[in-house]
């Protein structure tokens, strides 16, 4: 059963993602002249247009305002609790996500509508380690809620960040050392990563028995005095 929420919700004026629409007016004027000419009968001496702009992409809902900036939500929505549960998104695929709940049982489960049109600096709303609330019938269940996230992986896409995977409390970084070749500037790059989302990261030195591990110790000792842990191993040993 899902846990009591923190706090009180109350009505929050958020914002919605833009949505898309077909085009309302006619395009080509010209060449459809040109090409066809006119009748007075066919022209259209008026157009309704709303005034309303981008005020038609908020909306006001229940719920508490977030300040978790990995989360992307501006707003915490307000759940009914009862008949709920937590879980645990173990893969995302598509608009259908696996989720595992306290029992170790697994549901398919779709994204709750309002939650999916949430305006949000992710490209996706759930990725893979979220913690949710979410409700199931048989095999089946709908996501209810993304709880506020903490150590995240992720990359940049469209303009947007595209979590890769969530709640995360460290990295290993696990290299090749020879067959393919060390490339040092990947290491740097996903210490880089682990930094960013708050993670511990982990250097593996992989396939030491292909070569002498002496010959490791000088880039071993770089990383090993930024503070990070180095491990040396392969398949034999």
């Amino acid at each position: 059963m899902a846990k009591k929420q923190k706090g009180k919700s109350r009505k929050v004026r958020t914002q919605l993602r833009k949505g898309y629409q077909k085009r309302t007016r006619q395009g080509d004027l010209t060449r459809e002249y040109e090409q066809h000419g006119f009748k007075e009968q066919d022209l259209a001496y008026g157009e309704r247009v709303s005034g309303k702009g981008e005020l038609t992409r908020h909306r006001t809902i229940i719920g508490e305002s977030s300040d978790t900036d990995d989360d992307g939500f501006q707003v915490q929505l307000d759940v009914e609790l009862q008949d709920s549960f937590d879980g645990l998104v173990i893969s995302v695929h598509g608009r259908t996500c696996q989720v595992e709940d306290e029992s170790g049982n697994i549901y398919s489960c779709a994204v709750r509508g309002l939650l999916k049109t949430l305006n949000t600096d992710q490209r996706h709303v759930v990725a893979a380690g979220d913690r949710v609330i979410f409700r199931h019938e048989g095999s089946e269940g709908m996501i209810l809620r993304v709880e506020p996230r903490k150590g995240i992986i992720s990359r940049d896409s469209r303009g947007k960040q595209h979590v890769i995977v969530a709640n995360v409390d460290q990295l290993l970084i696990v290299a090749s050392v020879l067959q393919p070749e060390l490339k040092p500037n990947l290491i740097d790059r996903l210490i880089i990563t682990a930094e960013k989302g708050e993670l511990r990261p982990i250097i593996c030195f992989n396939k030491v028995d292909l070569l002498d591990p002496a010959e490791l110790q000088s880039i071993a000792g770089v990383y090993g005095q930024l503070g990070y842990t180095t491990l040396f191993c392969s398949c034999e040993t």
